[in-house]
């Protein structure tokens, strides 16, 4: 006597529709199993789009940024890293204090004095040397200082050099260009 539709018996322990009805449950077919699972987590998901559709957001900053108000109050931004200066007591703190200072007065148009700031932070020997001399070419520039301007990038070329991220050696063909075309006397 063959049953096709005979079922196997399930694995000790394990509770089917068949142990709780007394051998009278039915078997659920896999699509309704999915549909079921498909409600559920459609209505959790809609429960959860509501709760974030109504959270309150938080403002949004409109306060300028510590650079923004630099740029817009340039007098102001030389004045804060004077004070900045005067106050530092380390040479960690001088070297960012100088370096404030160049940016200042580079933004203040006061590209003679940047040069200055900058060869102050250089010479705390706690300054960031790559930024700090990237940043001293510039102002060499902006002061029409061609031939230190290359001076300050062939360093830099060396700092490069010396430098174990792979990222920043990559940029030595882009510097050792500039400092070609200004010892040309070719602006950049």
């Amino acid at each position: 006597m063959s049953n096709k539709h005979q079922q196997a018996k399930p694995a000790p322990g394990v509770v089917t529709s068949d142990t709780v009805h007394g051998g009278r449950g039915k078997r659920m077919g896999l699509p309704v199993i999915l549909l079921a699972v498909v409600i559920v987590l459609a209505g959790a998901g809609a429960g959860l789009y509501s709760a974030l559709k109504n959270k309150p957001q938080p403002p949004h900053n409109t306060a300028p940024s510590a650079a923004d108000d630099a740029l817009a109050h340039p007098a102001q931004a030389v004045a804060s890293a004077q004070t900045a200066l005067q106050q530092a007591t380390n040479p960690a703190e001088k070297a960012a204090a100088y370096t404030q200072l160049g940016t200042a007065y580079l933004n203040n148009s006061q590209a003679g004095k940047a040069v200055d700031a900058y060869n102050g932070a250089l010479a705390t020997n706690q300054a960031d040397t790559i930024s700090t001399l990237a940043a001293l070419s510039n102002a060499y520039i902006a002061d029409g200082q061609s031939q230190q301007a290359a001076d300050a990038l062939q360093k830099l070329v060396t700092a490069l050099q010396h430098s174990s991220d792979a990222s920043l050696r990559s940029q030595i063909p882009k510097y050792q260009g500039a400092i070609t075309q200004l010892r040309q006397g070719s602006p950049l």
